[in-house]
C-alpha cells in the first residue's frame, strides 16, 4: 500500500512539473525536459540512499 502511495506521489509531482513548464515556462522547453530527467534521477538516489540506511535494507534496496 505505501509502495502505491509513493509511486502516486511521485507521478503528482512529476505531472505538476510538466504542468508549470507547459503553463508557465520558467525555462525554455529544449533545457526544461533535460532538467526533468536529472531532478528525476536525483531524487530517485537520494530516497535509494536513505533507504539503503534503514535496517533491512538489502531486501528492499538489493545492495
Amino acid at each position: 500500500m505505501k509502495e502505491r502511495i509513493a509511486f502516486v506521489d511521485y507521478i503528482r509531482v512529476l505531472a505538476c512539473l510538466m504542468v508549470m513548464v507547459v503553463h508557465n515556462p520558467l525555462l525554455p522547453v529544449w533545457l526544461a525536459i533535460p532538467t526533468i530527467g536529472l531532478l528525476s534521477f536525483i531524487c530517485c538516489a537520494i530516497t535509494t540512499k536513505l533507504l539503503s540506511l534503514l535496517p533491512g535494507s538489502k531486501y528492499i534496496v538489493g545492495c
